[in-house]
């Protein structure tokens, strides 16, 4: 079915323009994009293509131009060459959409990965007459993204490792903020506790403490952030009416938190 010059995609936004001065501005795009560009004509054969798809490729602009794109794009068999044909039976562009390909003949560089947008090339009469394939290199964000996927997973390990490790243990954890809030807990043993969790999440724990011990508790985790160490406390409290003897130990967590593990050694 044709259509009218005004509404394919592009004649009516250039449509101002005379013709020389839009050949221009698209050989001034198509020279100068860090985008690899190439024009496959009808025949499945590149008509045109800049530098930036020669270096993409990693042959000579001369050994691209004329050849069949089959032999040139990367992942034509894989990938490509599915878009391709999906394009011109839809006149529909697709993309961008990332896909990855081995390089034949070119071993070292493994495995890359495009993020490309392939274009039907329609004439004034909407008659198909080629494609228009834009892409760029995204094998490092895409191995970028592939390494935070490991490091985050890595993480999650070792925090359900600790969390097993203290689970195991029937000592206290306190993550306290550089003022004394205490931020998290862990508790090997709950009957240790002092008070239960809601009377002392988010609150200093100079307010929840005694006030001798939070005083000493206080001057201990100052002592711990701004001199970068291990502090030990011993101290005695009261818990469930009787007296239980207490050992912590603070040490610096980052620039302005600490931990405090603490061990009921009556």
């Amino acid at each position: 079915m044709s259509r009218t010059m005004s509404s394919l995609p592009g004649r009516a936004e250039l449509g101002g323009l005379s013709p020389d001065l839009g050949l221009d501005v698209l050989a001034s795009w198509f020279s100068s994009s860090r985008e690899g560009i190439a024009v496959v004509d009808a025949g499945l054969a590149i008509r045109a293509a800049n530098q930036a798809f020669a270096r993409q490729m990693g042959r000579p602009l001369p050994e691209i131009v004329g050849r069949p794109a089959a032999e040139v794009i990367a992942g034509w068999a894989e990938r490509m060459e599915g878009v391709f044909r999906r394009v011109r039976e839809t006149g529909q562009p697709i993309g961008p959409e990332n896909y990855s390909a081995v390089f034949q003949g070119q071993p070292e560089r493994g495995i890359a990965w495009w993020e490309a947008t392939v274009l039907p090339i329609l004439a004034a009469d909407g008659t198909f007459r080629g494609w228009l394939l834009v892409q760029r290199d995204a094998t490092e964000q895409v191995q970028g993204e592939a390494e935070r996927s490991r490091l985050l997973a890595e993480a999650r390990h070792r925090v359900a490792e600790v969390e097993a490790v203290f689970r195991a243990l029937p000592d206290l954890f306190f993550r306290l903020a550089a003022d004394g809030t205490i931020l998290d807990y862990r508790a090997g043993r709950a009957i240790d506790l002092y008070v239960p969790p809601e009377q002392f999440l988010n609150r200093p724990m100079q307010e929840v403490l005694p006030p001798e011990l939070g005083r000493r508790f206080a001057e201990a985790l100052h002592t711990t952030l701004h001199e970068r160490s291990v502090v030990t406390l011993e101290y005695t409290l009261p818990v469930a009416g009787i007296n239980q003897y207490f050992e912590a130990r603070l040490a610096p967590l980052g620039n302005d938190q600490a931990i405090a593990l603490v061990r009921n050694i009556t």
